[in-house]
């Protein structure tokens, strides 16, 4: 946490620091322009990877696999494209760096290295419908216990058997 303050208070004098320095160099309104170039192509950035990634966590899921490496990709998309919209020239070295793959990679392995990730569940199995005591009841003590009946709140329910009576 603590090496986490410095950088967030160091930011902003650097980067009021390298757009001084800039400004200078090429010019208020070439600087001025550079800022708002930047700012449009971490939107436009944002929008694209943002929804490749979003496809690739549905993916991931519908395959029955858990979307951790999309979902670490998604969130560094996020804030690569808020360091792009952030005005100042650091903010959008950081915010290019941050949407190329490979950074992200590494950034990946550093992060990984730290953290555990536990998972739970058997996973979802499709074929199974699973109903609480209050879902269904039997009304005849003697039938056959494969089959229970639905009560008759039940009967708009889409799980209803074909032959059960409205």
């Amino acid at each position: 946490m603590r090496f986490l303050l410095l950088p967030i208070l160091l930011l902003p004098l650097i980067e009021i620091a390298v757009l001084i320095l800039v400004g200078s160099s090429i010019g208020i309104l070439a600087t001025i322009g550079l800022i708002i170039l930047t700012g449009f192509l971490g939107m436009a950035l944002l929008r694209i990877q943002g929804f490749a990634v979003l496809a690739k966590i549905r993916a991931d899921m519908q395959r029955g696999q858990a979307p951790d490496k999309s979902l670490a990709d998604a969130a560094m998309i996020a804030l690569a494209g808020l360091f792009l919209i952030i005005p100042g020239f650091l903010s959008d070295i950081i915010g290019i760096l941050l949407f190329l793959p490979p950074v992200r990679a590494l950034i990946r392995s550093a992060i990984g290295r730290r953290v555990s990730i536990v998972r739970s569940g058997a996973g979802i199995r499709p074929d199974v419908v699973d109903l609480d005591p209050a879902d269904y009841r039997r009304t005849d003590p003697n039938a056959d216990l494969s089959s229970p009946t639905l009560p008759s709140s039940s009967l708009s329910s889409p799980w209803r058997r074909s032959n059960d009576k409205r």
